[in-house]
């Protein structure tokens, strides 16, 4: 398990040369609309559903293409020969694939002055959140890793701060984090006290890395790990009204708490101080077989309206600043989507941005130092320590409250 792999954020190198899209054949701009299908390479998933009613529909309907989307799978496969051989015209990526599309020159550059306007009219280049426009590639939403804990437990208060993660005392229960370092050394440090715009500098020192590691080793008793995204939350369903060993805080995905909540009723509460945030991007191949079609649909996809849109189904956030007044209800339920989306400036106090780069620099050290960590043995809690687990509460139904 890799989840630094998912979409993250960083600016690629302006200075790299890079391949532009050669012209279409004029028998290609002449054809007609309905002629031409684009394919669109993203990930097979709620949020593609969720991108087929937002954004590809209406796209189709003004335009009269046709749209075919295909799952890329495992990003690092991704090379400007499989990108020309599957044919792609438009691509959704993370940072560092989207990076790397751009040195080796498989991914057309993007001006941004050819990026639709703000809802005001500002240019786009001031309307997009920092970290969301690269050489060859904007960015299309984000998503977090959140803290969320469950009503249930019979906490005198509700948690208010990423620092109440690790507060077993005040908290007493067990914490469902992933089973790796990137993520969950950032935590640690947030949850010491560590404020997120110094989380990075810390852990760049050797100082900072004991820091992380000591802070995990006095929580590690009452930690559940999880090893894929789609069981974060499995720790919490398990649990019942009068059990006692149970996970009441943990870390999961916004989109897998928002699907489970819908889905599942499982209502968990989001604590969004320290969440941790990342970009997806569109970008265009240079051997886009569609190349104008394909930077039709870029400059659609990336209208602040569209982004907001997606909101109604999914809520990845739009990270145009504009777009964000504009998130509203969900497009079938009784929902304030705006509870569930990351960007929001009111879920944004205490975000930390993932920094790929630091993970690019830092990543093999870390991940060995974190496998060797939990290779040694638990440490016993001196029985005058001993926080013992609060029983649950029944759940209230079909109550939804999100912090």
């Amino acid at each position: 398990m890799d989840l630094a792999r998912d979409p993250a954020q960083e600016t690629a190198d302006e200075t790299a040369p890079l391949a532009q899209p050669e012209p279409e054949p004029a028998s290609q701009n002449a054809r007609r609309p309905e002629d031409i299908t684009l394919t669109v390479a993203t990930w097979n998933s709620a949020y593609t559903a969720a991108q087929q009613r937002a954004l590809f529909a209406p796209f189709t309907e003004e335009t009269g293409h046709s749209l075919e989307t295909v799952s890329h799978g495992d990003l690092m496969r991704l090379s400007a020969e499989m990108v020309t051989a599957e044919g792609w015209d438009l691509v959704e990526l993370d940072a560092q694939t989207a990076r790397r599309g751009c040195d080796e020159g498989w991914l057309a550059r993007i001006d941004a002055a050819d990026l639709p306007a703000s809802v005001e009219g500002d240019p786009a280049a001031a309307d997009y959140l920092p970290g969301a426009l690269m050489s060859c590639a904007v960015g299309s939403a984000a998503w977090s890793a959140v803290v969320v804990h469950d009503p249930r437990a019979a906490f005198e208060e509700a948690p208010q701060r990423i620092t109440d993660l690790f507060a077993l005392e005040r908290f007493p229960g067990k914490r469902a984090l992933p089973r790796q370092a990137p993520y969950v050394l950032e935590l640690a440090l947030l949850a010491d006290g560590v404020p997120p715009s110094e989380i990075y500098d810390v852990l760049a020192t050797p100082a900072g890395q004991d820091r992380a590691f000591a802070r995990l080793s006095a929580v590690r008793h009452a930690i559940v790990w999880w090893d894929e995204a789609s069981k974060a939350l499995e720790p919490f369903a398990s649990a019942g009204p009068d059990d006692i060993d149970d996970v009441v805080m943990g870390v999961a995905f916004n989109g897998r708490v928002f699907t489970s909540a819908v889905r599942a009723r499982q209502w968990l509460r989001i604590l969004w101080d320290g969440q941790i945030y990342r970009f997806n991007y569109w970008a265009t191949p240079t051997s886009a077989p569609n190349a104008e079609a394909a930077r039709r649909l870029l400059r659609f996809v990336s209208l602040p309206e569209r982004q907001a849109r997606l909101t109604r189904w999914f809520p990845y956030g739009p990270v145009r600043k504009s777009a964000l007044p504009l998130v509203g209800q969900h497009a079938e339920i009784d929902l304030d989507m705006a509870d569930f989306v990351p960007t929001m400036p009111r879920n944004m106090a205490g975000a930390l941005r993932f920094d790929q780069a630091f993970w690019d620099e830092h990543g093999e050290a870390l991940k060995a130092r974190f496998a060797e960590w939990l290779k040694l043995p638990t440490p016993q809690v001196p029985a005058d320590q001993f926080v013992p687990p609060t029983p649950v509460k029944a759940l209230r139904a079909n109550i939804l409250t999100v912090q």
